[in-house]
């Protein structure tokens, strides 16, 4: 792939991005630029920041909403190389039909996975109230013991 050129910027609030570590700068500061040979991965809208730290011990987290609904995190490196570029927003993909392209699910599927979680959670009730017996049992024992 060609190189395509990164910013490092702050995202501002609403506008869609693409995310990259820069791996080539070139030029001198204040007109230095950068350049990735990695292709940039699309996290979509900003959202929010999180900040924590001071100096070199300062950590930064940009917050984006994918165009799928997801909550997207990208943590900034310690060397400072992590870089954005401003896409226009895409539009979430309707991924849940066969004629769209999407994949369909198998409503079965999750019917056996119910099961098997109300399976689970019989089990485990079960299990608790044996293991609850066993202790009340142990516990009128020690208190008629007591009493004696």
């Amino acid at each position: 792939m060609a190189e395509v050129e990164v910013f490092r910027i702050n995202p501002v609030l609403n506008k869609c991005y693409e995310h990259a570590e820069y791996t080539r700068e070139q030029g001198n500061w204040p007109d230095e630029r950068y350049f990735t040979n990695v292709p940039p991965n699309y996290v979509g809208k900003f959202i929010r920041f999180e900040q924590s730290g001071a100096g070199d011990g300062s950590q930064r987290t940009d917050y984006f909403r994918h165009s799928n609904g997801n909550e997207v995190a990208v943590y900034s490196s310690y060397e400072g190389r992590t870089s954005f570029r401003e896409v226009p927003c895409r539009q979430q993909s309707d991924s849940g039909t066969k004629e769209k392209g999407g994949r369909r699910r198998n409503k079965r599927k999750s019917k056996t996975k119910t099961k098997r979680r109300t399976r689970r959670r019989r089990r485990t009730k079960r299990r608790n109230k044996r293991r609850t017996k066993r202790r009340n049992k142990r516990n009128k024992k020690r208190m008629h013991l007591k009493i004696k």
